[in-house]
């Protein structure tokens, strides 16, 4: 019986071609260290980001480390085999001093390294900080 019931899902898969194809969003997923810089000499302000697939969306979290600032929502707007846009916020930024929403843009260069740039603007309203990011996956 087990054999005739293995026989019967090999030939489904492969009647209907296979598996699916995994998501280009789960090509992102993992925990990220990071760093966002303002000019080229900065050192930047590091963070963390955990990110996860659930119902086909890539959300998660990001973390300014060394701070008390509560963990920010992200949210991705569009995922392509290399490149990722995502929005972050509301959250208050130590770099702004406010309230502000970011929108990054990142290039996967490697299965673990990611280079960006971001616009962050005040909730507020007035000037928008424009700068880059470099993170790293720590873990998948």
């Amino acid at each position: 019986m087990r054999m005739t019931a293995a026989c019967l899902a090999v030939a489904v898969l492969f009647a209907c071609g296979g598996p699916p194809p995994p998501l280009v969003e789960e090509r992102y997923a993992g925990t990220w260290s990071g760093r966002s810089m303002i000019t080229p000499g900065d050192t930047g302000i590091p963070w963390n980001m955990v990110l996860s697939v659930a119902d086909s969306e890539l959300a998660g979290t990001l973390t300014f480390t060394g701070t008390s600032l509560v963990p920010v929502g992200v949210r991705t707007l569009s995922a392509a085999e290399s490149t990722l846009i995502q929005e972050v916020g509301p959250y208050y930024s130590p770099t702004a001093k406010a309230e502000v929403m970011t929108q990054a843009t990142a290039r996967l260069t490697s299965d673990s390294t990611m280079d960006g740039s971001f616009v962050m603007r005040r909730t507020a309203g007035g000037d928008s900080i424009m700068g880059t990011y470099r993170a790293r996956r720590l873990r998948q």
